[in-house]
């Protein structure tokens, strides 16, 4: 949401708290409310509202903001699974070889903290479901607090032989969100001895080499 939209969404909350019949929210509860809730859009927090009402486990009490975000992100454990999804299906179309940038930091910490891109990709089969089931429990745990720090790129084997020998190093491919993959590798830290830093235009145009590759 943007600044212009601040009273459609005290109009929004004000009106929701009257079905619960409650007081007229104060400026302070919104301020509240608008900080926990201000970086989703309108409309998402809108449909959020309205499936808590709907909801017949806890949609009899008002709802507090993680009420709404859950319901428009998913607990914990849909959302670590959800990040496995992707993670699984750039193991499969990306492989080891490639460095990645995913659209989400906490992916990068968690396959950090597991041993790296390249690790993780050589696990064997039958070995899998624990990766798995590790991968959702590490990210679990970040979600209550997000990493700082976290890599800016996962390191494949390629850029790792090339920097090690000083020959050139090959763009990282990007998964998911181009915009919020922007912003995992503006946040990162920097790469350990990377000889030359990619732009974010390099960047963008590994998006259409992704796709391409998958077709």
């Amino acid at each position: 949401m943007d600044l212009s939209e601040k009273t459609l969404f005290a109009e929004l909350m004000c009106l929701t708290a009257s079905l619960y019949m409650k007081e007229p929210l104060s400026r302070p509860s919104l301020g509240i409310y608008w900080n926990a809730l201000k970086d989703f859009p309108l409309e998402d927090v809108r449909r959020a509202l309205d499936l808590h009402l709907r909801n017949t486990d806890t949609g009899q009490f008002f709802p507090k903001p993680a009420d709404i975000i859950r319901q428009m992100e998913g607990n914990t454990q849909t959302r670590g699974e959800l990040a496995w999804t992707k993670v699984h299906g750039a193991i499969q179309s990306v492989g080891a070889w490639q460095s990645v940038v995913f659209d989400d930091p906490i992916i990068h910490q968690v396959i950090s903290d597991m041993g790296g891109w390249v690790s993780l990709c050589h696990t064997e089969s039958d070995e899998l479901p624990y990766r798995h089931n590790e991968f959702v429990r590490r990210y679990r745990a970040y979600t209550g607090q997000p990493p700082t720090g976290y890599p800016k790129k996962l390191i494949g084997i390629s850029e790792a032989n090339n920097t090690q020998s000083g020959h050139e190093v090959d763009d990282p491919m990007v998964v998911g969100n181009i915009e919020k993959a922007k912003e995992v590798y503006q946040g990162g830290r920097r790469a350990i001895n990377r000889p030359q830093q990619m732009s974010i235009e390099d960047l963008c145009s590994n998006v259409v080499r992704l796709k391409n590759e998958r077709s």
